[in-house]
Order: structure tokens, then C-alpha cells, then sequence
């Protein structure tokens, strides 16, 4: 069986079919799931499993300052706060993997530093509650 190999070049993101160009340095994609924890849980009539409920996921997408992307990420906001439906966020990372989140809903951009030699970047908070990973 042929070992994965991790390829940058190869992580492509799309947001309602557009893609998303202009990732910021460093690890510009953070994925968490919400809820589902497993914990062993202890009363006076012994030890039980805990699951909580799963709550999605959430994604982080971090864009440089010039990116084309901010344009197009503030209008889908925009249009879902005026009740437009989520659209499908899709990665698919330098190993291949895919992760697809329907339904997803983006957020207004955290704070943007700026002014050193480096360009500042912005991130984009994205939230889906019927995630897939493959």
C-alpha cells in the first residue's frame, strides 16, 4: 500500500462553488468538532459513559489581507443574515482527504493586524452541523 504523502500545492477550498484563493502563511485551515466528547463519568452506583451530543464542526480559515476571497465572504454573510441559506464548504487537503460541510454558515471576519512587514490577514469563522470526512 502506497504511503499518504502530504502535497500544500494540492489543498483546494470551495464555498457555494467559488474558490477560495489567498490563504494566509502557517496552517491557514483549522477544523474542530463541536460536542461528541466521550468521558467516563462516576456516581455512587459506579462508573458510566458520558456522550454528548455532536454539534457539527467548525472551521477556521485564515486569508491574507489582499486576498480576493473577503469581497465574496462578506456578500455570502450579508445574504444569510438576510435569511439566504448555508451554502457547502469543501477542502480537500494535501493528503487527499475531503471534507465537505453542507449547510455551512460563514461569519464576519476576526480582527485584522496590519502595518509590520508582513501583510495582516483575516479569519473567517465557518459552522455546519452535517459535516463528512472522508
Amino acid at each position: 500500500m502506497p504511503e499518504k504523502v502530504y502535497r500544500q500545492k494540492y489543498v483546494v477550498c470551495t464555498y457555494n462553488g467559488v474558490l477560495l484563493q489567498g490563504q494566509g502563511e502557517g496552517g491557514s485551515y483549522v477544523v474542530r468538532h463541536r460536542g461528541g466528547e466521550v468521558e467516563l463519568t462516576e456516581g455512587t452506583d459506579g462508573g458510566d459513559i458520558n456522550l454528548a451530543a455532536d454539534q457539527g464542526i467548525q472551521i477556521d480559515i485564515t486569508f491574507r489581507e489582499t486576498a480576493d476571497a473577503h469581497e465574496f465572504l462578506w456578500n455570502m454573510h450579508r445574504s444569510q443574515g438576510n435569511g439566504a441559506p448555508g451554502a457547502t464548504l469543501a477542502i480537500i487537503t494535501g493528503t487527499g482527504r475531503t471534507l465537505t460541510a453542507p449547510d455551512c454558515f460563514v461569519s464576519m471576519p476576526g480582527e485584522l493586524a496590519t502595518g509590520d512587514k508582513r501583510q495582516g490577514s483575516h479569519t473567517y469563522t465557518f459552522l455546519s452541523n452535517r459535516p463528512s470526512f472522508y
